[in-house]
């Protein structure tokens, strides 16, 4: 028996299609997109984007949506991206 059998379960940012459980999903895409765009709108020009953890799908949507606002803007050849800059699982950084 799972637990999901027994008592109401969401799961968040994670859809593991259970018939038993439901699932709450972020527009990670959009969220980095409309982000940027905010950034762009008021006149930011240098902009350098951290991504935590390429290892985690909603991390790198993130990032593609942000490229796609950068690209928008024309600020996709400037782009710094730092890449793997937090240790996922070190708890001094509230991970």
């Amino acid at each position: 028996v799972s637990i999901a059998e027994v008592l109401p379960t969401v799961t968040i940012s994670r859809d593991y299609k259970l018939e038993q459980a439901g699932c709450v999903m972020a527009d990670n895409l959009g969220g980095g997109y409309e982000a940027l765009k905010h950034l762009t709108a008021l006149g930011h020009r240098q902009i350098t984007l951290v991504n935590p953890s390429s290892r985690y799908p909603d991390h790198n949507f993130r990032i593609e949506g942000a490229m796609k606002a950068m690209k928008e803007a024309g600020l996709d050849k400037d782009v710094q991206i730092l890449d793997n800059s937090l240790e996922l699982g070190n708890t001094d950084l509230g991970y």
